[in-house]
């Protein structure tokens, strides 16, 4: 995730661009590139909110991939260089094989856990077991897409929000705030 964003950082730099494309092109390239980094850059941010245990692992797999195809590259560079024999270059090959072979994209976890949720809720970790199960059996899931807006700053709220899987993005003046996985708003409701 983090090398798309610096490849994306690399390509978008204006001398990069007017290498490979004339002059007016190379203009509405950069404009094209600065927006989609600016898009994977906010996307980035919403998936390490929403799945932070998710998109450190997607991070860490990629990084060992990355660093797998590095060392497929040095050991191919020695063996040209006649620094290791063609027997230590396939020894070392099968080796990053077996390694390369054990690297799993991780599992995502939805949290779709209302007990924590309410336990990690401050206004609700004083009650008791039995009242925590009640206030959880009022939880009703609530899907919301992309760019929906759940609720608007000013108006009379009669509800409060747990965020159990997903990213919202609350708009505030001078900076927008991401919340995630576990995070909760609209509490002033109650």
């Amino acid at each position: 995730l983090q090398a798309t964003t610096m490849g994306l950082r690399k390509l978008a730099q204006q001398p990069m661009v007017n290498e490979i494309a004339q002059p007016k092109l190379a203009v509405e390239l950069a404009a094209v590139l600065q927006e989609r980094l600016s898009e994977h850059s906010a996307a980035l941010q919403c998936l390490r909110a929403a799945y932070p245990e998710y998109a450190a692992g997607l991070e860490e797999a990629l990084l060992e991939q990355i660093a797998v195809r590095l060392e497929y590259a040095e050991y191919k560079n020695m063996l040209a260089q006649s620094a290791i024999s063609k027997e230590v270059y396939s020894d070392l090959k099968r080796e990053v094989d077996a390694h390369a072979a054990k690297i799993q994209r991780p599992t995502l976890d939805l949290g779709l856990e209302a007990q924590k949720l309410v336990q990690n809720m401050p206004f609700f970790a004083g009650l008791p077991e039995d009242q925590q199960k009640e206030v959880c059996r009022m939880l009703k899931p609530r899907l919301v897409l992309p760019g929906e807006q759940v609720i608007t700053q000013g108006e009379r709220g009669d509800c409060m929000y747990f965020i159990s899987s997903g990213a919202a993005r609350v708009v505030l003046d001078p900076a927008d705030v991401i919340l995630g996985r576990g995070d909760f708003f609209g509490e002033m409701a109650l």
